[in-house]
């Protein structure tokens, strides 16, 4: 009762606290409301983990948990999910078996491959942003060597256009000048 907004606002009496225990409840505050939604994101990509057939099952899940803890973004945890199952789908692909046997060529392969999907610059950097962050988190536990993420990839990506002004607005800038 205390921690509510209008605990300091009113003259607390019988009828005062039973007509606020009784009011309509509050909708969800915002922070709480992001917490149900990113262990709502969780719980569904830990669902689909345990559908799929990948390496390293158990260190994926305790890697989304990880950044459940570390309080990132539901679109963070989604993405990071989508890299890490793409890339591992593409590791079997290349018969490896162990998660241990990643090497810098598969993740240079697998970015070449992600290019070749037709996949944007930029969309790529993410991509590779995120899978560096796995394979960070794989290094730190021994997982893999330390030589599969020593050197920086880096993806050019070139320099957004500006935007361009509506007419009306083209129109309007013209005017003043004139």
């Amino acid at each position: 009762l205390r921690s509510h907004p209008e605990y300091n606002q009113k003259k607390w009496t019988t009828k005062t606290v039973f007509d606020f225990l009784t009011k309509p409840k509050q909708p969800i505050l915002p922070a709480v409301q992001r917490k149900n939604e990113r262990r709502r994101c969780l719980e569904r990509l830990l669902e689909r983990l345990s559908d799929k057939d990948i390496l390293g099952k158990d260190i994926v899940k305790e890697y989304l948990c990880d950044q459940y803890r570390r309080n990132l973004s539901v679109n963070t945890m989604r993405n990071g999910f989508y890299v890490i199952d793409t890339f591992l789908a593409f590791i079997r692909e290349l018969n490896k078996t162990d998660l241990n046997e990643i090497s810098h060529k598969d993740v240079l392969s697998y970015i070449e491959h992600e290019q070749d999907r037709g996949m944007g610059a930029q969309t790529v950097s993410i991509r590779v942003r995120l899978l560096r962050t796995f394979l960070r988190y794989l290094m730190e536990r021994d997982i893999i060597d330390p030589e599969a993420v020593a050197k920086r990839i880096m993806i050019k990506v070139p320099d957004a256009l500006p935007r361009a002004m509506d007419p009306d607005d083209v129109r309007g800038l013209l005017s003043v000048i004139r």
